[in-house]
């Protein structure tokens, strides 16, 4: 593929520019986006000469930009060189915001890590070159422990909004699940970014009518920079998250020998499949409906509790049976085209 057009929206800064890349990102955010951030800028980083830099302290030192942020007018224009301007995007509704479509006119070419994300930018009009580059994950470092009883995960970041998350409902889902099997089972609750953990449980529990002795509950609000220890005392990684962008945990999981319970929605749709994890159908609504400011456009997945559940009774069922290594295998397969190599190769294909 030739070389990336310049944007039309270019213009001259007055101060000389080095040949190379501004790698701009949220380079220092404890989360996904942040991991996501760092590993792409690395991959720009061994393709193209480049500088580093975080979005609190952005400035134009190179004729280039890779801006690893969703568009913003103000941020944007700190960049209008003569060179290329990349933006990578995520979104997690069907649509995503009206004013995001006159932005994408001031870029060269915009990168989105699923197809979802791409019909979403597509949907709302905008026009320009749309290349989907998957995110990377890396392989653990960590042997896994084995268990007698079933082990299930939910992960929620505060940053990503219960309205979206629904770990309450994930939660709720597990518990009516091993209630109607009887299923003796642990539930660690990985939860930061969040200080109303307590609350969570508590409606969980409630809308899941009650916890027997049986099912015990473990919060881990600790930051960790690498959840391989985490995946590795883990069976079952279970959200009802609306929409994913991309999914890094799902896919994380999928690589690490824990198997997913996931509303089929969003960008889960780009990797699981009735093989290799336990995908549940949902009814769609409309994300205004949601109460939630930040998401007022397109649709997403309206997952209940008997939805999440379903999934989760499959997954018991199945549990240490060859069926669920044959499963495991298949999920391990998938993740493995989300390595750092494919990434490198995308990006080097695109450039």
């Amino acid at each position: 593929m030739g070389r990336i057009r310049k944007s039309p929206y270019a213009k001259r800064i007055t101060q000389p520019l080095a040949r190379g890349w501004n790698l701009v990102g949220p380079m220092l955010w404890k989360n996904g986006i942040g991991h996501a951030a760092r590993t792409n800028i690395s991959a720009m980083q061994r393709l193209r000469a480049g500088i580093p830099m975080d979005i609190e302290a952005p400035r134009a030192l190179c004729e280039d930009t890779y801006l690893h942020i969703n568009p913003k007018k103000s941020f944007i224009g700190k960049f209008a060189t003569d060179g290329q301007v990349i933006g990578f995007w995520a979104w997690e509704t069907s649509q995503c915001p009206d004013e995001w479509v006159p932005l994408s006119q001031r870029y060269s070419q915009i990168w989105v890590p699923s197809r979802f994300v791409a019909d979403s930018l597509r949907r709302a009009g905008v026009e320009k070159t749309i290349e989907v580059v998957p995110h990377a994950i890396f392989p653990s470092k960590v042997e896994r422990v084995e268990s007698e009883g079933i082990r299930f995960l939910i992960q929620f970041d505060g940053h990503s909004r219960v309205s979206r998350k629904l770990p309450h409902i994930a939660l709720a889902g597990i518990i009516a699940a091993c209630k109607k099997t009887r299923a003796a089972a642990s539930i660690t609750l990985k939860c930061h970014n969040h200080d109303d953990w307590q609350w969570l449980i508590n409606e969980a529990v409630s809308m899941a009518g009650g916890l027997p002795g049986y099912i015990t509950i473990n919060v881990n609000s600790q930051w960790v920079d690498s959840m391989d220890a985490i995946w590795a005392s883990h069976d079952v990684f279970v959200t009802a998250c609306r929409a994913e962008g991309f999914g890094l945990p799902l896919v994380e999981a999928m690589l690490n020998g824990v198997l997913v319970v996931s509303p089929f929605y969003g960008a889960a749709t780009d990797y699981l499949t009735q093989e290799n994890a336990f995908p549940v159908e949902c009814s769609l609504c409309d994300a205004a409906s949601c109460g939630d400011s930040f998401f007022t456009t397109g649709k997403w997945a309206d997952p209940r509790i008997l939805d999440i559940s379903e999934g989760v009774i499959a997954a018991i069922r199945e549990h240490k049976t060859q069926a669920w290594i044959n499963r495991v295998n298949e999920a391990k397969t998938m993740a493995k085209n989300f390595s750092f190599e494919n990434l490198f190769c995308t990006m080097h294909d695109l450039l």
